[in-house]
């Protein structure tokens, strides 16, 4: 199929501006754009209203308070495309912002030699600000920091092809409410993990990507050992730009990926469970929809400029209208089916983009990752470990998506973290290139990433132990990475690993310890649903963790000991709220110690997904047998890790009945001046506001 497109009127920005690292008197922005940045930055505050405009709900003039030129030294630019620049501003103020006021922002950059691009004027006004469109101000993103949080919002999972709404339209029609009402944004945004779906890609959005590779002439790269990939071709793939011509680029990318054993052997468990009907998964790429796994560097970064932003995809519709008969008629009528339903659900995800992007560019957005951003089961076992990262063409992939994590997610956290460990790698990778001619399906010269400079990158980040990272706020806002630094088991390499590893849990506990209240962000509940972890531990005696996703935070006994230590030393924050996601469906617990009378007071409210759910009638058997085994009095209740703890379960309103709840939404918290819970509140994609109150009996798990 041709995907040949000419590289003329693109969009100066065709991802972004979202708003991230904000602090007294720092400014971090994230975009993407079409050609390198040069302008300025520029900040306003809005002057104190006159008696007269007040009556006259009249709009504040905004007055320029701050004009910054982009420089090398606060624009940190990386080529990675022929029209495509990852850029983050990190901009310092003159002056400390003030809490709790509004300010808003703009860029004047160059759009050519002669043409100056500016955001609040040259960017569709519904897409970037909540203010009022009549007033005749400029339609210019806000921002309002605060050092002492009152609200947040959070969430996770957001699965572009899954079939329910998506919470961010939802999110954004809130916060044109709380504006039109004259209050104010929520002050931070938590994104908690699997912001795209690298092992779940519909194959409609696949085709999109490979589209916005070639638009924006993304790098390809070559393949490491590319003919011993264990590829089932007489010929295997050698470089990504083959790969796109491959005819099982779609929906056959199964045969492509590497399939040793990611799990040591298990005789009497395999014939078990072959039984009952689950056989062993040879794969390293575990996910029951990896036919159109993400590969190359290329398709994640072009994966996220179509999640997050509206700006490309109408040079998307316009290539599918053309391409689709083709694509058509080489795939199988299941194969057709499914086009039609996932092209269905993509193009009602598009239509959403313009909320999710004025969101990001007027929220402060905080993220961290989980599998998903990289693939299913990432690190879940040592054994998977040393089946992926002992295999070249994996070990590329799993790279590439961690690349990506950074250049997208990762790097606006905390910039500072990386400037002498990763940039320095990255700027040589995207900097050194080798020309490769135009192909049928290219239709113009790529440029390849040098293998060395390439494996040097790759191998870097694998090693990197900081994704972790923390607010200077009150409450403090600690957020974990639970991916990359393990408690591997040492006994059976088949066991799942603690998410957390002795250090990295001792780290956490030094920066909490003493402290009045504090968030803490843990991807995976670290109090879960008791049933659902019982048949992930007994999966796992079976030798095959990898078939129910056993990961949760009591699977390793060094981890689990270790953490609910944390919640018993006398020193823990007596205010101490949870924030998880991932497991695709939502609650709120309310946690406290046995047998203590100052017992800290413990919130965890776990929100997942932001368009993703739970089978439906699996979930409620599995809660109804979370009920029966471990209800309020089971004894079953006194032989778990957790049996020093009273775990009480929310409900929505005055519902008692489910207390998991299987919608898409967006968690809202608001805080009391002691950074207590007040409201945890459930922004569903449906449309409904519910909020979560504490049930009168306990859940004496």
């Amino acid at each position: 199929m041709s995907l040949v497109d000419n590289h003329s009127n693109l969009p100066l920005i065709v991802c972004g501006p979202i708003l991230r690292r904000l602090e007294s008197q720092q400014v971090v922005l994230w975009l993407t754009s079409s050609r390198p940045l040069s302008g300025e930055f520029e900040l306003f505050a809005t002057q104190q209203a006159t008696e007269n405009e007040v009556s006259n709900n009249q709009q504040l003039e905004q007055v320029l308070i701050q004009r910054v030129a982009l420089t090398n030294n606060n624009c940190q630019q990386l080529q990675i495309g022929q029209q495509a620049w990852t850029c983050l501003l990190e901009i310092h103020l003159d002056q400390p912002l003030v809490a709790g006021q509004q300010y808003f922002y703009d860029l004047q950059l160059a759009q050519s030699a002669d043409q100056l691009f500016c955001l609040s004027r040259d960017t569709p006004q519904t897409q970037l600000t909540y203010a009022s469109a009549d007033i005749g101000q400029p339609q210019r993103p806000s921002l309002i920091f605060r050092d002492k949080l009152s609200s947040l919002l959070h969430g996770s999972c957001r699965l572009p092809h899954s079939d329910c709404p998506d919470a961010m339209i939802t999110c954004d029609q809130q916060l044109q409410q709380k504006i039109s009402d004259g209050k104010t944004c929520p002050d931070l945004l938590l994104l908690t993990g699997d912001q795209i779906y690298a092992d779940s890609v519909a194959g409609p959005l696949l085709i999109a990507i490979q589209i916005v590779i070639n638009k924006l002439g993304l790098w390809h790269e070559s393949f490491a050992n590319g003919s011993e990939n264990g590829f089932s071709q007489q010929e295997p793939l050698t470089d990504s730009q083959q790969l796109i011509e491959h005819s099982d680029n779609l929906y056959q990318r199964q045969k492509l990926l590497p399939t040793q054993h990611a799990t040591m052997p298990n005789k009497k468990a395999d014939r078990f469970l072959a039984k009952i009907g689950f056989e062993r998964q040879p794969e390293i790429f575990t996910s029951t929809h990896q036919e159109n796994h993400l590969i190359s560097m290329a398709e994640f970064n072009a994966m996220y400029l179509l999640v997050w932003s509206p700006a490309l995809w109408p040079y998307i519709w316009q290539q599918l209208e053309f391409q689709q008969s083709i694509i058509l008629s080489r795939l199988e009528k299941k194969q057709q089916r499914l086009w039609h339903k996932e092209l269905k659900q993509i193009k009602l995800f598009a239509k959403g983009l313009p909320a999710c992007a004025r969101v990001m560019a007027n929220v402060p957005c905080y993220m961290i990752f989980d599998d998903h951003d990289v693939t299913d089961d990432w690190n879940l076992t040592a054994g998977w470990e040393q089946a992926a990262y002992g295999h070249p063409f994996s070990k590329q992939i799993i790279g590439n998506g961690l690349i990506s994590y950074f250049l997208f997610q990762g790097w606006g956290n905390n910039p500072s973290v990386f400037v002498s460990e990763i940039l320095p790698e990255l700027k040589q990778l995207f900097s050194e290139l080798k020309p490769t001619l135009a192909t049928e399906t290219v239709s113009v010269s790529s440029r390849f990433l040098q293998i060395e400079n390439h494996q040097q990158a790759i191998n870097k980040l694998l090693k990197f132990e900081r994704w972790h990272y923390s607010l200077p706020t009150t409450p403090m806002v600690v957020v974990l990475d639970s991916r990359t630094r393990r408690w591997r088991s040492e006994r059976n390499l088949n066991k799942p690993s603690g998410l957390l590893d002795w250090e990295a849990l001792t780290e956490a506990q030094q920066q909490m310890i003493n402290q009045p209240s504090v968030i803490l962000v843990a991807p995976a509940p670290i109090f879960g649903v008791k049933f659902i972890e019982t048949i992930q531990r007994l999966f796992t005696w079976l030798g095959h963790p990898l078939v129910v996703d056993a990961e949760n935070w009591m699977a390793h006994p060094g981890t689990a000991n270790t953490l609910l230590n944390i919640f018993l030393h006398r020193k823990t924050p007596q205010n101490f709220i949870i924030l998880s996601g991932d497991v695709h469906y939502s609650f709120v617990y309310d946690v406290s110690i046995r047998f203590r009378r100052n017992s800290p007071r413990i919130w965890q409210f776990t929100c997942s997904g932001i368009k993703n759910r739970f089978p439906s009638v699996l979930l409620k058997i599995l809660e109804a047998g979370n009920r029966f085994f471990f209800g309020d009095y089971s004894l079953f209740n006194w032989f778990t890790k957790r049996k020093r703890m009273r775990i009480r379960q929310r409900s929505a309103q005055e519902e008692v009945r489910p207390r998991l709840i299987n919608q898409s939404a967006i968690g809202y918290l608001e805080l009391d001046q002691h950074g207590a819970p007040t409201q945890t509140g459930l922004w569903q994609g449906n449309g409904k506001l519910i909020n979560l109150l504490p049930e009168k009996k306990s859940c004496n798990d």
